[in-house]
C-alpha cells in the first residue's frame, strides 16, 4: 500500500514539473548569433526569421536562436539627424546579398560591412570670399577615388555622396574613406576651377565650400591719339561665345565682378571705330580699350596731307617758285578783269 502511494506521488510530480522542465531544457539549448558591423554604427537593423534586432554602442548586434537554419536580413540604416545613411555592402564570408540563409549549431559571429553616405550642402565662393549665388552655377562635376563621377546644378546644392566603402582585409572588413576632386564648375559658360585641385571629403561635412576663380575687371575706353575718354559702354564676349553690353558710369568706366577665368573679347560702344580686343581673365585688372575717334581721323588726315606736301616740295625749290609765280599771275589777271 505504501509503495502505491509513492508511485502516485511521483506521477503527480512529473505531471506538474514536466512542462517547466521541458521549457528549461529548450532554453538551455539556445545559441547566440552575433553580428559585428563595420564601421561601428549604432542601431543598424537586422531580421532573423522576421524577428528584429539592432546593433548597440559597440557596433555589435546579438540575438539568441535555436540551433538550425535561419533567414537573416541586413536592413538599411539612417542616423537620427538625417545626415548619414548606410546600406549593405557585403558579409565577410564572401556573401554579397543582404538576405542570406545561415546554419547555426553553436554560438556564431558574423561580420557585415555597410557603405556609408553623407548629406552635404555645397556653397560656392569667389577667391575674395564672396558667396556666389547658386543661380550662376550651371553645373558642377566631381570625381572620386573609385572613378565614379557626380554632377549637379546650382539648384541641387544638397547632395548625398558616398563617403566610406567597405573593403576586405586579412584581419576583417574595413571602412575606407572616399575622396572626391572637383573637376569643373561652369559659371557663364566657363570652368571657374582648376581641375582636381580641390578635394571634398564627405565625412568632414555637412557644409562644403568650393572656391571659384572669379575676378573683377574695370573697363574704360579712350581715343587712340589723345587718351580722351570716349564711348558710352562696352560690349563683352564671354568664353562661351555670348555677348553682353554694359554702360559706362559718370567716370567713363564700368566695373564688373564675378567674372570667371577665361578668354574674353571686348569692344567700346560708340565714340568711333572700336576694334575687338582679347582679354585674358586670369586676375583682377583694369582693361583700357582703344577707340579711333573722329578727332583722331581728322588729325591723322591733316598730318598725312602735310607730310605728302612736304615730301613733294622737299629738294624741288623750283617747283615751289613756279607755283608762286602761277598764283601771282592769276592774281594779276583777276585784278585786270575786275578793272
Amino acid at each position: 500500500m505504501r509503495r502505491l502511494w509513492v508511485i502516485a506521488l511521483l506521477v503527480a510530480a512529473g505531471a506538474v514539473l514536466g512542462p517547466a522542465g521541458s521549457a528549461a531544457a529548450a532554453q538551455s539549448n539556445l545559441v547566440e548569433l552575433r553580428i559585428v558591423v563595420a564601421p561601428k554604427l549604432i542601431g543598424v537593423p537586422f531580421l532573423v526569421d522576421g524577428r528584429p534586432f539592432a546593433s548597440h554602442g559597440d557596433g555589435v548586434a546579438s540575438i539568441t536562436v535555436t540551433p538550425g537554419k535561419h533567414r537573416l536580413v541586413a536592413l538599411p540604416w539612417k542616423d537620427q539627424d538625417g545626415l548619414r545613411r548606410a546600406v549593405f555592402s557585403r558579409w565577410r564570408d564572401e556573401v554579397f546579398t543582404a538576405q542570406r540563409s545561415i546554419e547555426v549549431t553553436h554560438d556564431t559571429t558574423l561580420e557585415v560591412g555597410m557603405d556609408t553616405s553623407f548629406l552635404l550642402r555645397f556653397e560656392f565662393r569667389g577667391i575674395e570670399g564672396r558667396v556666389v549665388s547658386p543661380d550662376r552655377i550651371e553645373s558642377a562635376l566631381l570625381k572620386n577615388t573609385l572613378g565614379t563621377k557626380k554632377s549637379f546644378t546650382g539648384d541641387e546644392t544638397s547632395q548625398w555622396l558616398l563617403g566610406a566603402r567597405i573593403v576586405r582585409r586579412a584581419e576583417g572588413l574595413e571602412s575606407v574613406p572616399v575622396v572626391y576632386r572637383v573637376q569643373s564648375v561652369l559659371v557663364d559658360g566657363a570652368n571657374a576651377v582648376y581641375a582636381a585641385q580641390q578635394a571634398v571629403t564627405p565625412d568632414r561635412g555637412p557644409v562644403v565650400s568650393i572656391t571659384l576663380q572669379l575676378f573683377t575687371a574695370r573697363f574704360r575706353s579712350s581715343d587712340a591719339l589723345f587718351g580722351l575718354s570716349t564711348g558710352s559702354g562696352v560690349r563683352l564676349q564671354f568664353p562661351d561665345g555670348h555677348w553682353r553690353s554694359y554702360d559706362f558710369g559718370d567716370d567713363g568706366s564700368v566695373t564688373l565682378t564675378g567674372l570667371p577665368r577665361g578668354t574674353y573679347h571686348a569692344a567700346t560702344i560708340g565714340g568711333g571705330y572700336a576694334p575687338v580686343s582679347p582679354v585674358a581673365m586670369s586676375k583682377s585688372q583694369t582693361v583700357d580699350l582703344q577707340t579711333v575717334s573722329p578727332l583722331d581721323v581728322g588729325v591723322v588726315s591733316v598730318v598725312a596731307v602735310a607730310c605728302a606736301l612736304t615730301l613733294l616740295f622737299v629738294g624741288r625749290p623750283d617747283l615751289l617758285v613756279r607755283l608762286r609765280r602761277r598764283f601771282a599771275r592769276r592774281r594779276i589777271d583777276a585784278k585786270s578783269v575786275a578793272q
